[in-house]
């Protein structure tokens, strides 16, 4: 599964996770996907889909597929 298919408690609890454990990287995009509204959370969301997906992953316990 990967963080578009998740459904928005998902998705929600995955950047909230990658704003608090994330480098300083992850952090800013973490706060930005937060501010932004549904066009730009899109935007993010295409441009940064390997990293949301591997901090779902992190969420899910799913360790293997985060740092595959």
């Amino acid at each position: 599964m990967t963080f578009a298919t998740a459904d928005e408690n998902e998705q929600f609890a995955a950047v909230e996770m990658m704003e608090r454990i994330g480098g300083s990287f992850a952090r800013h995009i973490a706060r930005a996907w937060f501010a932004a509204d549904s066009h730009n959370k899109a935007i993010l969301e295409t441009a940064f889909a390997d990293l949301l997906t591997r901090y779902l992953a992190l969420h899910r316990g799913d360790k293997a597929r985060a740092y595959a």
